[in-house]
C-alpha cells in the first residue's frame, strides 16, 4: 500500500506478530516494566504461556496507526483511548489493525480506529488514536 493510499479515509493497515518469550523479555527490558503477574504466584501448567503486558498491545496498535501519518516515523500522537478485552500470550499471533476514520482539515487531525485480535479472532484490545495530520 502506498503512503497516499494509507492516508485515505477507511484505508486499513494491519500488522501481524507472533509473540515469543524473547519478544516479551526484550519489551520489558526496553520499557523497564515488570512482567504481568510478577507479584502473583506462578501460573499452573494449564496456563503455562506467559502473558504479554497490555502496554505491548498498545505499542502494536500505535505502530499500525502511525502508518496513516504523513511521516510514519515521526507521527505525532495527540490522544489515545484503548480498552483491553483479553490478554495476549506467548505463541499467540496478534493482528493489530488501524483504520482511518475521519480527517479534520481545520484542526489538522486524523482519527484512527484500532483493534487487536489473536489467531482465534478473540478481541484483545480496541480503541481510537488521534494523530496530528500536518
Amino acid at each position: 500500500m502506498s503512503l497516499e493510499q494509507a492516508r485515505q479515509i477507511n484505508a486499513t493497515i494491519t500488522l501481524t506478530k507472533t509473540l515469543s518469550e524473547a519478544d516479551i523479555a526484550l519489551y520489558l527490558l526496553v520499557t523497564n516494566e515488570t512482567a504481568p503477574g510478577d507479584d502473583e504466584p506462578p501460573l499452573t501448567s494449564r496456563h503455562a504461556r506467559e502473558a504479554a503486558p497490555f502496554s505491548m498491545l498498545a505499542a502494536l496498535l500505535a505502530s499500525a496507526a502511525a502508518g496513516h501519518a504523513r511521516q510514519p516515523a515521526v507521527a505525532r500522537f495527540l490522544s489515545q483511548s484503548v480498552r483491553y478485552c483479553e490478554p495476549a500470550y506467548t505463541d499467540d499471533t496478534v493482528v493489530a489493525t488501524a483504520q482511518a476514520q475521519r480527517r479534520d482539515e481545520t484542526a489538522h487531525t486524523l482519527l484512527i480506529s484500532v483493534s487487536c485480535a489473536n489467531q482465534e479472532g478473540r478481541r484483545l484490545a480496541e480503541g481510537e488514536i488521534l494523530l496530528a495530520d500536518d
